[in-house]
């Protein structure tokens, strides 16, 4: 009969069950804003509207930056990650935007792929990465880029191993290239700049600019071809 009782909730023994406790309104939240900066720009949220929203969430949906990818939700892929950089802290360090909450980034510096690098200004190793052809369906490398910019930042005077590389991208999963042409565009980078080649950089990056533009001018655009006013509304 005890048995019963606790497997359907009710109180043990022969007594009247507990009374509910008396409601208590919820702590008041110990910010009344969340300040952080976005790619160099400054936000302040109120901290009631934040809520439980995560990094990533806020990122995607209210700045729009939908560099950062959502996958696992568990920090698991590494799709997510950007860089932030803790008050106080003089480099970034890659985050899983996923998993960290969006009121405990308050007087955070945040920046995500779009803030390293545009298609025209690209980051190093963004354009390393593009001469290499190591994105393939290009899920995973906003977080591959994020990792890898941490890893120089972190090292400015001395270029990292190929060791402190692939440890780097430990948290980054890719199911597409396997990693080689991965690691090969980080190390003719890190080979580069070991060199003093800043012309060699430049050149590459001239040359993933031209690539992607003469890419983007054969490309045909899917909306182009079914335009959405076309389609039934059944088929939006």
């Amino acid at each position: 009969d005890g048995a019963l009782r606790w497997l359907c909730g009710e109180a043990e023994g022969a007594g009247e069950p507990p009374k509910p406790p008396a409601y208590a309104p919820p702590p008041p939240l110990p910010l009344a804003s969340v300040a952080l900066r976005v790619n160099g720009k400054t936000r302040r949220l109120p901290a009631a509207l934040v809520g439980g929203m995560t990094l990533a969430e806020y990122l995607r949906e209210h700045e729009l930056l939908t560099g950062t990818k959502l996958s696992c939700r568990e920090g698991g892929c590494g799709a997510c990650t950007v860089l932030l950089r803790l008050p106080g802290e003089a480099a970034p360090t890659p985050a899983n935007a996923c998993l960290r909450l969006l009121v405990a980034c308050d007087g955070c510096d945040v920046t995500t792929v779009e803030g390293l690098g545009d298609s025209q200004r690209p980051h190093p190793f963004q354009a390393a990465l593009a001469n290499h052809d190591g994105s393939q369906c290009g899920f995973c490398s906003a977080g591959m880029v994020a990792s890898m910019a941490s890893l120089l930042l972190a090292s400015p005077e001395r270029p990292p191993s190929a060791e402190e590389v692939e440890e780097a991208f430990d948290g980054n999963l890719c199911r597409c290239t396997g990693y080689r042409r991965i690691l090969d565009a980080a190390h003719s980078l890190l080979r580069a700049n070991a060199a003093g080649s800043a012309e060699a950089v430049e050149a590459a990056q001239a040359a993933v600019r031209t690539a992607m533009a003469q890419e983007h001018a054969a490309q045909v655009d899917i909306e182009d071809l079914h335009p959405l006013s076309a389609l039934p509304p059944s088929s939006l």
